[in-house]
């Protein structure tokens, strides 16, 4: 997976950081009021995770970014406004993690505690590089930049969670709930940590309420897609994940779920796991930063133990090391007698990001 290249660009960052933190930071040239506006109007619309306002707001910002690079606030903004496009919008993993990295970067030369630009940083760190522990470091100087930062509490739940630290997780997820109650991007993310917890009734609750109060909130969308189809729910599969597509506005994501829903129409089982398999592959080659444990999932889900090991084997062959709690709790519970695949499956875990627990029960 090139994971010692990532390695050594996620340890460069942290020594840029070091760097950037104990030296005095450059004069920041300050906006002009019609700048000014443009940038509290692109900040609403990235906070409103929308596809269409979070393009918007990117296009916005590259006038000011262009007239005055040294504002950290617009580099700021452009890092947060990358980094949710690759969830909410249409922007390809490459583009919106790599753009939010540079930005992210920039911003804190000329703000060297920016808790934005840190938890960035941390995020890709974790999702891009597969760093746990560099994006544990990351996370823990953004925390002490903005101790009641919710987003940074949130984000660091997100990573706690998919790495299998429940007890952790749980905890940010609570901080960053009384610092933002009922923010539904917020409760989205929590079921989702509910979920991979395996609290699938309590997480299934809470993503049904959200998507009555904000029906467009493609993470919701995305949450309940995944929890229908391990319920082997095909038909709420393909529902909820057109919803996504829609609301995304990605074109191939909406060929995709226009293609599963007509075969789920049409009864034909063995064609949505083709359709599924296949492309989860083709998503795990694109880049070296993927990984299989999708695709391993599906196969696990639809009972094919041929291809589940094929997978496994695979990712061990390209020295993957997965989070993905959430499948792959269910990929043991389902194999829980199949030696191999335990074997297989143990070997792709990766390093914790905080120390054990003393009790780990939440």
């Amino acid at each position: 997976m090139g994971g010692g290249r990532d390695r050594a660009f996620t340890g460069l960052i942290l020594l840029t950081f070091v760097a950037i933190r104990d030296r005095a930071p450059p004069t920041a040239v300050v906006l002009g009021p019609v700048q000014q506006a443009k940038l509290l109007q692109a900040r609403d619309d990235i906070a409103s995770r929308s596809a269409e306002r979070l393009n918007t707001a990117i296009a916005t910002l590259q006038t000011p970014r262009a007239q005055v690079p040294a504002d950290p606030d617009v580099r700021e903004a452009l890092a947060e406004g990358y980094l949710l496009s690759r969830e909410f919008g249409s922007l390809p993993d490459a583009l919106a993690m790599g753009n939010a990295r540079r930005e992210a970067m920039a911003a804190l030369r000329w703000g060297p505690r920016s808790a934005t630009a840190l938890r960035v940083l941390g995020v890709v760190a974790y999702w891009w590089d597969r760093d746990p522990a560099a994006a544990g470091r990351l996370f823990h100087r953004a925390i002490d930049a903005a101790l009641n930062d919710a987003l940074v509490r949130q984000c660091y739940a997100n990573i706690l969670a998919d790495n299998g630290e429940h007890a952790a997780a749980i905890r940010e997820f609570d901080a960053a709930r009384r610092l933002a109650p009922g923010a539904t991007y917020l409760i989205a993310d929590y079921a989702w940590g509910l979920w991979s917890a395996g609290r699938e009734e309590e997480a299934r609750a809470l993503l049904n309420d959200l998507v009555r109060q904000e029906p467009m909130l493609a993470s919701a969308h995305d949450c309940l897609s995944v929890i229908a189809f391990a319920a082997d729910d095909l038909p709420g599969y393909a529902h909820y994940l057109h919803l996504r597509a829609k609301s995304r506005a990605a074109p191939e994501l909406a060929a995709y779920s226009g293609m599963i829903k007509q075969e789920v129409v049409c009864g034909d089982r063995a064609a949505v796991y083709r359709a599924m398999f296949s492309r989860a592959l083709s998503q795990a080659k694109a880049t070296s930063q993927s990984d299989h444990s999708w695709a391993a999932f599906i196969a696990s889900s639809f009972g094919d133990r041929t291809q589940l090991i094929d997978v496994l084997r695979r990712s061990q062959q390209r020295s993957e090391r997965w989070g993905a709690s959430g499948y792959k709790r269910r990929i043991g519970k389902r194999w829980s007698a199949d030696e191999t695949i335990q074997q297989l499956l143990a070997s792709l875990n990766q390093s914790r990001i905080e120390p054990p627990p003393s009790d780990s029960t939440i």
